[in-house]
């Protein structure tokens, strides 16, 4: 199955009351869809990985209909190295 980036457009959605502005999901994103300006912005190249929601340290970013846990496989600094 192929996904198209437009189908995915606003996947993961941005909550400024809770974002501390670290720009760790930016540095994550494999596909540089996010990029940090105030707050994070997103571009039109989301594949849906979720790392950014994954990996947000105050959970700011996240999806609709989004479980309360998130799966973290390795450690932030293993993805950045």
């Amino acid at each position: 199955m192929v996904f198209r980036t437009s189908s995915f457009k606003k996947a993961v959605k941005l909550n400024k009351d809770k974002c501390i502005q670290c720009g760790l999901c930016s540095k994550l994103c494999p596909v540089g869809n996010i990029v940090m300006r105030e707050y994070p912005a997103f571009l039109n190249k989301c594949e849906v990985c979720v790392r950014c929601v994954s990996y947000c340290p105050k959970g700011a970013l996240y999806r609709r209909h989004q479980s309360e846990h998130v799966y973290r496989g390795v450690d932030a600094k293993e993805l950045l190295d």
